[in-house]
């Protein structure tokens, strides 16, 4: 064959596709991912990406779930042996508003948020004024099975300045993880966009207790900047690393405690 008229011919395959003959009939293949277009459930899946049975690569078979569960169990191409940890949860920001988003779990789409099963139920929480926390929050109540979530004393913190809680006294309370993507849903009031920062923060301490906890303040309660040099540098490098930050094992994760009726939110650390 002259090699003008293979110019032409490959030309003509980037213009129209790959073309299959089935049962004497031309089927074609317009994104090149070797799956004819009759069957292929993703006509426009990405060139030279890894794709599935049914034509999608990773972004298109991620796209389908819901965040949550849906997603992180979300097995691409079927090949994995138990849970399948194909997809994860990405908080995109759009207009000023954050939405949470499943998109493979590579190293092109941030950080894989951490899933932490908390209970559906209401636990009982009493807190006290701790020395190496703001409060040391003791949870009972909690129904086997959720791992780290049991009924222990907890290192804790303060959310906001204007609502109190009473130490020492019973409350019931709803647990919520700070990284639920369908926490909105779940607990309005609990939403807030620095929740990672405040992840990083209790991960990355400086200082004393108090210089955590106005770090902390700083991020979820109307970003008073602090006096003191230590929790004035926490802040900084939050905003620096924190801003995709998700624990990791022996790290420490936010789990949000609500007692409700416009009281005081608190977070306890909790190893994910």
């Amino acid at each position: 064959m002259k090699k003008g008229v293979m110019i032409v011919i490959s030309i003509f395959l980037v213009f129209v596709g790959l073309t299959f003959m089935v049962q004497g009939k031309s089927i074609g293949d317009s994104d090149f991912d070797g799956i004819p277009d009759d069957k292929d459930k993703c006509p426009n899946s990405l060139f030279g990406e890894k794709i599935d049975k049914n034509g999608c690569d990773a972004f298109q078979f991620c796209k389908q779930f819901s965040c949550g569960t849906s997603c992180y169990y979300a097995d691409f191409k079927n090949d994995e042996d138990g849970l399948a940890y194909d997809c994860s949860v990405v908080i995109v920001t759009k207009e000023g508003k954050y939405y949470p988003k499943c998109v493979p779990l590579n190293e092109h789409c941030g950080s894989k948020i951490p899933f932490m099963k908390v209970p559906e139920v209401n636990v009982s929480m009493i807190a006290v004024t701790g020395s190496e926390s703001f409060f040391v929050t003791t949870l009972s109540g909690v129904p086997a099975g959720f791992g780290e979530i049991n009924n222990s004393a907890y290192l804790s913190w303060c959310v906001d300045q204007v609502n109190y809680i009473n130490t020492g006294q019973l409350y019931s309370a709803r647990l919520y993880s700070s990284y639920d993507p369908d926490l909105g849903a779940k607990c309005a009031h609990c939403v807030d966009p620095d929740w990672p920062k405040v992840n990083y923060i209790i991960n990355n301490k400086q200082g004393s207790s108090d210089d955590v906890q106005d770090a902390i303040w700083f991020f979820v309660n109307g970003g008073h900047w602090p006096i003191d040099p230590d929790a004035q540098a926490m802040i900084n490098e939050a905003n620096l690393f924190g801003q995709d930050f998700s624990p990791k094992k022996g790290q420490f994760m936010a789990i949000i405690v609500d007692i409700g009726n416009r009281n005081q939110l608190t977070i306890i650390e909790v190893d994910p």
